[in-house]
């Protein structure tokens, strides 16, 4: 009894980390396409080096999909927004208020637990995003995004 308990325990956070994997790569690519596949910060449309850069720590699953707190970045950017998080700032506060960026902060340092269902729904919900962007979602063998071209 005790041994079917811990395997079904196995089995759910073995899911988990599945799904998150799976939302984070479909929110990664929601915000490419919504951001233009264009670094919000310096502008580079090098597609190989653009990224899902967060304006707080990804750590946080409260605001890790919050899509306030997620934009397009080049590597370069998104690296140099650990040490300096201005330039991205600058961007945030050039869409949203300092009051917004305030909640947003705040949000970030709250916990909140997402259960299977909750990270299903997430990637159902921008699945459907991208499709009502015209694009079209698909992972392959090696989890890379792939584009009808509606998107450049």
């Amino acid at each position: 009894m005790k041994i079917q308990k811990q395997t079904r325990r196995s089995v759910r956070a073995k899911e988990k980390k599945r799904l998150i994997k799976e939302l984070d790569r479909i929110f990664s690519f929601y915000i490419r396409n919504r951001d233009g596949w264009k670094c919000v910060t310096c502008g580079s449309t090098d597609k190989e080096s653009l990224q899902c850069g967060h304006l707080f720590s990804r750590i946080s699953y409260n605001t890790r999909w919050d899509e306030r707190n997620a934009y397009c970045q080049c590597n370069c950017c998104n690296f140099r927004h650990e040490h300096d998080p201005g330039p991205l700032t600058s961007y945030f506060l050039s869409l949203y208020s300092s009051r917004e960026y305030q909640k947003l902060y705040n949000e970030s340092h709250k916990q909140r637990h997402f259960y299977n269902y909750d990270l299903i729904k997430l990637i159902d919900y921008y699945k459907a995003r991208l499709k009502e962007m015209g694009v079209e979602y698909d992972t392959d063998k090696n989890g890379k995004m792939e584009s009808d071209g509606a998107a450049s």
